[in-house]
């Protein structure tokens, strides 16, 4: 309901600026919500037809001119109504087999194409960080203990710690790498692909493959399908920890 209303505004351009440009920049991504903006304006034209509009009225005729007020008054009324006309009929087909496409597209949609929330939640894991933790020697450090704090499932506390870290080092990667991990965790997607990011495209560590990998994750949770799948693309033609998995994702998003 949410989604219609949203397009209805779309097309109606009683979104600000901003709203606008948010629907514009999903739709590039989302190939279902692209097309379900096409049918909408498909279906609204053939309502706003002044055809349309004709048998409305036609209608509204027939209600008044033998309503059970005035029959029960005299004589039945023998108003001559006019003849439907072919492009009428043609319109009025044409409308329900739009309504018939739209049912057959969100069918589709919801029973047989799994969605972007599906394959996240069927390959997303929780990165082990206590690997990280355990592989190093004991050092107590800040980073040590945000580590420990993840590893224990305490994001926010994880969180704390990883933003002091950051805030007197910017360009402390690995505390970026655990930041963009703990913010999934907290359901912030959104700020994960902001720390994911913040990380060069070329970091020279044995943690940049994880880094590309729950990035591509945080894409499709957010419903950046086109970004992800390139960065999935990456991933498989490394053939690399993740190249197995990149390569099922990509094929349920392309079927």
């Amino acid at each position: 309901m949410e989604t219609t209303r949203l397009i209805e505004q779309y097309l109606d351009g009683t979104l600000s600026a901003e709203e606008r440009n948010a629907v514009e920049k999903r739709a590039s991504g989302d190939e279902v919500f692209r097309k379900l903006i096409v049918l909408h304006k498909e279906v609204n034209d053939c309502i706003r037809d002044n055809d349309f509009f004709t048998l409305r009225e036609q209608i509204a005729g027939i209600d008044k001119d033998f309503s059970p007020h005035k029959i029960a008054g005299g004589a039945n009324p023998r108003k001559k109504l006019q003849p439907v006309s072919y492009r009428l009929l043609a319109r009025i087909a044409a409308l329900l087999i739009l309504l018939a496409a739209a049912g057959f597209i969100l069918r589709v949609v919801i029973f047989n194409h799994p969605s972007a929330e599906r394959i996240y939640q069927k390959y997303y894991t929780v990165y082990d960080l206590d690997v990280i933790y355990r592989s190093a020697p004991a050092r107590n450090t800040s980073l040590d203990e945000a580590i420990l704090s993840y590893d224990r499932g305490k994001y926010q506390d994880a969180l704390s710690k990883l933003n002091v870290i950051l805030s007197e080092d910017q360009d402390n990667y690995m505390a970026r790498f655990c930041q963009g991990l703990a913010l999934m965790e907290t359901d912030d997607p959104v700020s994960a692909i902001h720390s994911f990011r913040e990380i060069p495209t070329k970091w020279y560590s044995p943690f940049a493959e994880h880094r590309d990998w729950y990035l591509a994750l945080a894409l499709l949770k957010t419903n950046h399908a086109v970004e992800s799948s390139e960065i999935f693309g990456q991933i498989a033609s490394a053939d690399g920890y993740y190249a197995r998995r990149a390569e099922q994702i990509l094929k349920s998003l392309n079927d």
